[in-house]
This record gives structure tokens, sequence and C-alpha cells, in this order.
């Protein structure tokens, strides 16, 4: 093989050190192949002279070709390494979005940023949260809120570096033009509304900036963190704004109850007393004995609405433990709809097809229950109307159903009618009523493991309302 055709073997080594590790190193393949060739294949063998003018010629030609190559070969590998770096980076970035839009509160988001920082800066980081200026100072207090490791934190002298940052909205610590020698360095992350946070860098003492991959990471991890906490502080913001809407439509309910159903059970025992007292010798055994009931009525009206009251109560506070008994549904219906009865002087038409069924309840929860459901239902019927019950198997469960022949509830209102103190609006009329009854009623029913709804039109006219309970039959 002639001495040229060898040289060029020796371009495979200079080829594959300027791929794999740089053009420096590429030069220093290209240098020893050079001797090799020369000192094995150049005549005179085994020695670093070069004998005639062609093979001056062949070795400047070949030191040309492999310095090219080194060149060349070396700025492709470096930006494949680059190019590979980089996409790695985006791979990463495309996740850490993905963990950044997964749900969890603001303690998970903060925390996944910290994982992030640490990761890309392969060292200590932690993420600080604003909190509003203190009165008298102008800059928000910057306070930590994640760390990694856990135990990690910043001293005194970087948090002065943190305040520094976001009083100017600029990075500041280790490294950069403003107490660098901190051994933290801090780095705003900002949105077009203002600053979100800070993220915190701990940098070995001998240790130099970031490089440039690293760097530009962080950089997209600070606007992707911003931009999600923004997100977090607004989702929170319209949270407390819709809890503080329901509580103020709650106390306007609870206030709008309480001027109705104190106020007219009030004013008819006020006026009872009075009567008695200014003009009770003038009158008859009956008038008196009518007035006394009127006052004892409007009591017992006072105080179940009292009792109402602190059922809900109980209920919203969990303080509900049912017993588990057999009971027989049809005895219980049979027993509340005869009390209803009496107590509005109408008749109630049980289903005679009612067969033995007893479930593991609570018979006091369930005759409340059952009262509230008739109570509600005698109030909305028609005068002259008609009120049905009954009870029976309905594949693995039990149910209760209530049916009157009222005016019905409007489609839109059906989703609400038993949340507290909600009251549906009637085509016709609109009876006395905390609102609560229904909403005790669904309480009480999850209480013991079931459910309740409620459908209207119950009737082919288009009128009346049904309230269907169903339990566990074991």
């Amino acid at each position: 093989m002639p001495e040229g055709a060898l040289g060029m073997i020796y371009l495979v080594p200079i080829v594959a050190a300027a791929v794999g590790f740089g053009p420096v190193q590429g030069a220093l393949a290209a240098a020893l192949s050079f001797l090799a060739w020369n000192f094995l294949f150049l005549p005179p063998r085994y020695t670093l002279t070069i004998a005639g003018p062609q093979d001056v010629v062949g070795v400047v030609v070949f030191t040309l070709v492999a310095l090219l190559l080194a060149g060349t070969t070396g700025g492709l590998g470096r930006s494949v390494r680059a190019t590979r770096a980089r996409m790695l980076g985006l791979r990463r970035l495309v996740e850490f979005s993905r963990r950044l839009g997964a749900p969890g509160g603001k303690g998970d988001l903060v925390q996944a940023i910290a994982e992030e920082a640490s990761r890309i800066a392969a060292g200590p980081a932690c993420v600080l949260l604003l909190l509003p200026p203190l009165p008298g100072e102008t800059a928000p207090e910057p306070v930590l809120r994640a760390s990694v490791p856990v135990e990690v934190e910043p001293d005194e002298s970087s948090m002065a570096a943190a305040r520094w940052a976001v009083a100017n909205r600029r990075a500041a610590g280790h490294g950069t033009d403003t107490l660098p020698s901190v051994a933290w360095q801090f780095r705003p992350m900002r949105t077009a509304h203002g600053l979100a946070g800070l993220v915190g860098l701990r940098r070995p003492e001998t240790g130099g900036p970031l490089d440039g991959e690293a760097d530009r990471a962080l950089d997209a991890l600070l606007d992707q963190a911003a931009v999600a906490l923004e997100r977090a502080e607004l989702m929170e913001e319209r949270a407390r704004g819709e809890a503080m809407a329901e509580t103020e439509a709650l106390r306007t309910a609870l206030l709008t109850s309480l001027g109705h159903d104190l106020r007219t059970p009030l004013t008819s025992i006020r006026g009872a007393i009075s009567t008695l007292r200014t003009s009770g010798p003038a009158l008859s055994e009956a008038t008196r004995a009518d007035l006394l009931a009127a006052a004892e009525e409007e009591t017992e009206r006072l105080s179940r609405w009292i009792a109402n009251i602190l059922d809900m109560v109980r209920i919203e506070n969990r303080q509900v433990a049912p017993r588990r008994e057999p009971v027989d549904l049809a005895e219980a219906l049979e027993t509340a709809a005869a009390r209803a009865a009496r107590a509005h002087g109408r008749e109630i038409a049980l289903d005679p097809g009612l067969r033995p069924v007893a479930p593991r309840l609570d018979p006091a929860l369930l005759d409340q229950v059952l009262a509230n459901l008739l109570d509600n239902a005698l109030k909305f019927s028609a005068p002259g109307g008609q009120v049905r019950a009954r009870a029976g198997r309905e594949g693995a469960e039990v149910l209760i159903a209530v049916e009157d022949d009222g005016p019905g509830i409007p489609r839109e209102d059906l989703p609400r009618i038993f949340d507290p103190f909600f009251r549906a609006t009637r085509a016709d009329r609109v009876a006395a009523g905390s609102g609560l009854g229904l909403a005790i009623c669904r309480g009480l029913v999850q209480a013991m493991g079931g459910r309740i709804a409620a459908e209207s039109p119950a009737m082919p006219d288009g009128r009346g309302t049904r309230v269907v309970v169903r339990f566990p039959s074991a």
C-alpha cells in the first residue's frame, strides 16, 4: 500500500477525537497521527526525517487536511452535543410544565419549582414567596416556602440579597454585582402583573456561573414558574370570592328567614298576650282558649324553627352519629303519616301494597326525615289536594316516596332545593317555613348511608313533586 494511502488511515482517529472531545483534542490527535505516520511509513523509516520533496508535499497536505477535519468535525461534534443537551432540556421543560399543570395546591407547586431548580443548578435551591409589606414599609417581605434539601435555608446575609432582589426586581447575591460574597443567588420570577417570588440557588464558594444551557433552562423555569404561581393565586382568589359570595348568600337567606319566621309567630304571640291582658275579663271562655291555643301553636312553631337551626348546625359539623337497628319502614311511615295528618287536619294516602321491609337504620333520624318530608308535602300541596306516600323495595335498595299534587318545582330550582334556606319559587303561593326541612333531610339521609332526590313534575298534567329516599337494603 502506498505511504500516502496509509496516511489516510490516520485521519480516522482525528475525526473520532474531534467529534467526541472537541477541535483541540482533534488537533492533538492530528499531530500524533502525523508523527506516527512519518516515523513508521515515510522513508527513511523509524526516524522523523523527511527525505524527498514529494514527502514534504504529502506532509503539508496531510497536516492541512487533518487540521481542517479537526476543526470542522470538532465544531460539528460540539453542535451535536449542544443540540442533544438542548433537546434534553426541552424534554425536561415539557415534563415540568405538565407537573405544574397537574392538580394540587400552591405548596405542591412551590416544591416542584424548588426541585427543578435544584436539578438544573446541581445544588441546593429554594423558593421564596412574598408577604404584603408591613406598615411603614414599601417592599414585600420574602419568606421561605420550599427548599431542596429540606434542611437548607438562606442565612440572614443572603436574605438581605433576597430583599434587594424583591425591591429592585433583579438578580442578587452570589455571582452578581449586588452582594456577590453571600452564599445564595436569588433570581426573580416576574409576571406581567408584578413579582411572583424568588428562586434561590446556593452556589459553591469557588463555583462559577451556570453554563449557557443551564442558565437558559433556569430562565425558562423562572418564566413558567411565575405564570404557574400567578395562575394558582388567581384560582385561590376566585375560590375565596366564591366562598365569600356563598357565605353572603347564606347570611342573606338566614336574615330573611329570621325576619319572616321569627316576626310572624312573635307578632301572633304578642297580640294574643296583649289581648288577654287588656280585655281578658271581658272575653268569653272560648275566646280566651282560642287566644291561648294560638299563642301555644306559634310557640311550638318557634321551637321547631330553632330545633331545625340546631339540627342543621349538627349536620354541618358532622355531629350526627346514627344508630343501626332493623326498622320496619311500613310501620315507621304509617306512624309519621298519622302524626302529620293530625297536625295539619288532612289525610295522607298510603300505598296499600306496602311490603315488610326492615333495613338497619336509626329510628329517630328516620322519623325526623319522614316528618319533614310529609310536612313539606302538605304545605305545598293544593288546599284540597292529596299527599301520597309509599315504601318498598327496588333492586338492592329500599325506598320511601312522598308525593304531592302542588304546583311543582321549576326545573332550574331542582338542583338547589336541598340547600339550606333555599325555597323554590312556587306558581301559586308561598308556604311558611325556614327552608331547612329538605336540607336537614339530606344531611340525615346521608348520615345513614342513603341518598335523596326530588322529581318534578310528578303528574301527567305538569304538577306535583315527588321526593324519593333510598337506603341500602342490607
